[in-house]
């Protein structure tokens, strides 16, 4: 049997019409906008990583066994 908000302790109730039949989450300010910065780092990372492959696949990359190899290459190609 569902309850009524005053039987509820600190509740809220939003009525469906508002929320279409869906469930809502509320969340405190500051875990909301952690959630965004850390949604817009991910997004920023997918992104390198798929200028990243779409380098590699037109060969603009460089292919070295170690760093300094990669370094030397790289001083040669900018020359």
């Amino acid at each position: 049997m569902r309850q009524t908000a005053s039987k509820r302790k600190n509740s809220v109730v939003i009525p469906k019409t508002f929320t279409r039949g869906m469930e809502l989450v509320i969340l405190t300010r500051e875990v909301y906008e952690r959630e965004v910065t850390r949604s817009k780092e991910i997004a920023d990372a997918l992104q390198a990583i798929a200028e990243g492959e779409r380098a590699h696949r037109e060969g603009r990359t460089l292919k070295a066994a170690s760093l300094d190899e990669a370094l030397k290459l790289h001083a040669r190609r900018s020359d």
